[in-house]
């Protein structure tokens, strides 16, 4: 578990003076996943705003970042960590696929 302590400096920007334990846990949180996805969120925008200039994808795709990556790594985290699956290339393909079915041109 991360906590305030051992996430050093990023606490005390995350909780002023008297913030609740859950209010820091919150903001590191928040901190963590800005941290590991925000690049990643910048390299899937400019694949999404390809795609949409290849016309593979329909305008707007890129738009709508978070809701796709949600549609993509909601189910493969499930299937991961609460049902115990391995994973492997054609599970995360199929999940892209259905999450980008909406928007491809012909839908």
């Amino acid at each position: 578990m991360l906590t305030a302590r051992r996430a050093g400096s990023t606490a005390s920007s995350c909780s002023p003076a008297g913030a609740g334990l859950s209010a820091a846990r919150a903001c590191l949180a928040r901190r963590l996943r800005e941290e590991m996805f925000g690049r990643a969120d910048e390299d899937l925008g400019g694949v999404l705003a390809a795609a949409v200039a290849r016309g593979e994808l329909r305008p707007g795709a890129e738009e709508h970042l978070q809701a796709l990556v949600s549609h993509i790594l909601g189910p493969l985290l499930f299937q991961r960590f609460m049902l115990g699956t391995r994973l492997d290339e054609n599970m995360v393909a199929d999940a892209v696929d259905t999450a980008l079915a909406p928007w491809q041109p012909d839908a």
